[in-house]
């Protein structure tokens, strides 16, 4: 199949729950981790206070990017639309990866290389399916036939 008659996809990507909760186990897991270390209290109080800032972070950065809308052209240009109004066009790297659970999207965006993960919960089934489809069809460049990566 010619990636010239895939027509463009677009598809909204949410914030998945697997992601979120394990967000929030990871920095459950290092607060769990300050506290039972034998450490002066204020230590401990900085180390939780940052951890907890953390969170906040993640937390917030979910919210604000998600839903987020992606439109992938067969070339390999993609543009991405938060709901914030900021808008993101590049093109999609070869390093991309797309498995089964899920697809990890490199792109560059003016000179810089920028990543976006998106789990099979991030989006509807069938949607997921076709973004896989998708990135297996597009054209990938000549790669080395000495160099295994």
């Amino acid at each position: 199949m010619s990636s010239k008659s895939l027509p463009a996809l677009h598809l909204t990507v949410e914030t998945s729950w697997p992601l979120r909760c394990w967000t929030n186990l990871v920095h459950a897991i290092a607060a769990l981790a300050i506290l039972i270390t034998k450490l002066p209290f204020l230590i401990q109080g900085l180390f939780l206070f940052a951890i907890g800032l953390s969170l906040l972070s993640c937390t917030r950065q979910q919210r604000l990017r998600s839903p987020l809308e992606l439109i992938l052209e067969p070339e390999g240009d993609i543009r991405l639309s938060y709901p914030d109004g900021t808008c993101l066009t590049g093109r999609l790297l070869d390093s991309s990866v797309s498995t089964t659970l899920v697809v990890i999207l490199q792109m560059r965006v003016n000179r810089k290389t920028t990543s976006l993960l998106i789990d099979r919960y991030a989006t509807d089934p069938e949607s997921f399916r076709r973004l896989r489809v998708t990135m297996t069809c597009l054209p990938r460049p000549h790669r080395s036939t000495i160099l295994p990566f």
